[in-house]
Parts: C-alpha cells; sequence; structure tokens
C-alpha cells in the first residue's frame, strides 16, 4: 500500500509541537545591557549625538538628492556649517544648479583633496567635470571646470 502524505496542516502541526519543547532563549548581551540603567542611559546619549551631528544633516541632504528642495537645503547647509570633508557630499554640491559659488569651493575643495583621493573618485571627479565644463550655464563654473581638468 501506498503511504498516506501529510496536509501542509499536519506538517504545520508538527513544527508548532518542536518548537514548544525547546527551552527559552538566552537574552543577547544588547539586551542585557539595555536592561541596566545606567548602560541604557550611556547608549541612548551615544545614539543621541549621532543623529545631532552634522553627519546626519549631510545625510539627509543625499536622501533628498534629485527632490524639489535640494538646491535650497543644499545652500542653507553650507551657509550653517560650512563645506562638507568627505568626498561624496562634495560630489553631490557640484549637481547645484542655482548655486555656482558652492560649486566652485566643491570643486577647488575636491582639487586640494585629490592626492587623497582613490583612482576610481578621481575618474568620477574627472567625467564630473567635463560635464560641468560643457553644460554648465555659469561661466564661473565653466571656466573652474576647464582649469580643474588642466590640472588633471
Amino acid at each position: 500500500m501506498a503511504e498516506r502524505k501529510k496536509s501542509w496542516r499536519e506538517i504545520d502541526k508538527t513544527r508548532d509541537k518542536t518548537r514548544a519543547k525547546l527551552p527559552p532563549r538566552d537574552k543577547g548581551s544588547i539586551e542585557k545591557a539595555i536592561e541596566d540603567p545606567r548602560l541604557k542611559k550611556l547608549y541612548l546619549s551615544q545614539a543621541e549625538k549621532i543623529f545631532n551631528s552634522s553627519s546626519f544633516d549631510w545625510q539627509t541632504l543625499k536622501i533628498n538628492q534629485g527632490m524639489a528642495g535640494f538646491d535650497q537645503m543644499a545652500q542653507s547647509l553650507v551657509e550653517q556649517k560650512g563645506l562638507p570633508s568627505d568626498w561624496p557630499t562634495l560630489l553631490l554640491l557640484l549637481d547645484l544648479k542655482n548655486a555656482p559659488e558652492i560649486v566652485c569651493e566643491a570643486m577647488n575643495k575636491m582639487m586640494q583633496m585629490l592626492s587623497d583621493a582613490s583612482l576610481s573618485e578621481k575618474k568620477i571627479l574627472k567625467t564630473k567635470l567635463k560635464f560641468l565644463s560643457l553644460t554648465s550655464q555659469a561661466v564661473t563654473v565653466k571656466d573652474e571646470a576647464l582649469y580643474a581638468l588642466e590640472q588633471l
């Protein structure tokens, strides 16, 4: 005789029964640490520092790239905090349409950081500078891009 196959319902019931027999899981080290009020307070204060830092603001800018208020947000962040020091964010600032002075400042800062840049970052910058030299409506941005291309 052929053996009867179990239905999915029966298979699920047997799985549930075996899980119920397992001993309860021990709390992880993070869960134990959060129960300690002193460590919990330290953890929360460090998390608050992360979210109140300037990197959080630049991260917000990266998320809003391509959105309607991107240019205004970037201009206000640069006014409040100055130019960022990381390569990807400076590269984002080269996309600003209505702030040629910020684009030129970002370009100059990237040229100063060029010695520390990787080969792929240099290639990306070169491509971006070529694009800016051909498409930018601001004469100062075109001139700066052409000058920077000569320096590469």
